[in-house]
């Protein structure tokens, strides 16, 4: 039988049966698992993040262009009125001369 070497600092033989290294291994791959569950959780919890704020930015730009359009509206009716009212006002003086 060969002798086995612990994987640590010491190199020392490893005097463990063959069992006990197996249930080692087992209770070492039971904790990988965790922690590789756990990190998987922490990532998607980061991309759901990302996902909603670019969805937030999405929807910020969509409702800041509808409020230039709606605004330009404005500007324009607004603009539109104006040169109407400077039109009559040119026309009712252009009359009474």
């Amino acid at each position: 039988m060969t002798a086995h070497l612990r994987h640590d600092e010491s190199a020392q033989p490893d005097d463990r049966s063959a069992d006990e290294i197996e249930r080692d291994l087992a209770a070492t791959r039971e904790r990988l698992g965790g922690t590789l569950d756990a990190l998987n959780t922490k990532l998607e919890v980061k991309s759901r993040a990302r996902a909603r704020i670019r969805e937030a930015v999405e929807f910020s730009q969509r409702r800041a262009r509808v409020l230039l359009d709606e605004r330009g509206r404005e500007l324009a009716l607004a603009g539109g009125a104006a040169a109407l009212a400077a039109v009559t006002i040119v026309v009712s003086r252009g009359r009474r001369s």
